[in-house]
């Protein structure tokens, strides 16, 4: 298994074109990972004590597991791959033990909900905090339009033109 740190979540916050980042970490070193607005705005109202007059889709999550006798016990945010944070959910149930595979910010949602610890792994902290690797080629950028176009037609029959 392999080493862990302990963080917590330190700050959510949201750019002016509405992508979240949610910084965790220690005294010491903090992780941004920017992360969709909804799960932002799940961890935030958490975080600000602020509770909503119907659950969230994490709400029901917690809930369904508590019914179903599971339990939360930890978020392991355990590997950077190609700029994608992945995480391990792991919860238990008496003796039983389980390890779900989640996106970090959904994990995240969930165990600031039951207080659970949240860890890093060591060699993500030191991955995400190296400067990024160099890109060699140029990226490949595909266009892809917003509506199909529609071509207008007129009542006339198209001829054939000669160059």
């Amino acid at each position: 298994m392999a080493k862990t740190v302990r963080v917590r979540v330190k700050r959510v916050a949201i750019d002016p074109e509405k992508r979240c980042l949610v910084t965790v970490g220690t005294p010491k070193r903090d992780l941004p990972i920017w992360i969709g607005p909804g799960e932002g705005q799940a961890i935030a109202l958490v975080l600000q004590g602020k509770a909503l007059a119907r659950p969230m889709t994490h709400d029901l999550f917690v809930n369904a597991l508590a019914e179903l006798g599971w339990k939360i016990d930890k978020l392991v945010i355990a590997d950077l791959r190609e700029c994608t944070f992945y995480g391990e959910l792991h919860v238990s149930s008496g003796r039983k033990r389980k390890v779900l595979d989640c996106r970090p910010s959904d994990g995240m949602a969930l165990a600031v909900r039951v207080k659970a610890p949240i860890y890093v792994a060591e060699h993500v902290l030191e991955q995400a905090l190296a400067p990024p690797p160099t890109v060699t080629q140029e990226p490949v950028v595909m266009e892809v339009p917003a509506e199909p176009t529609r071509v207008k037609r007129s009542g006339r029959k198209s001829r054939p033109t000669s160059a």
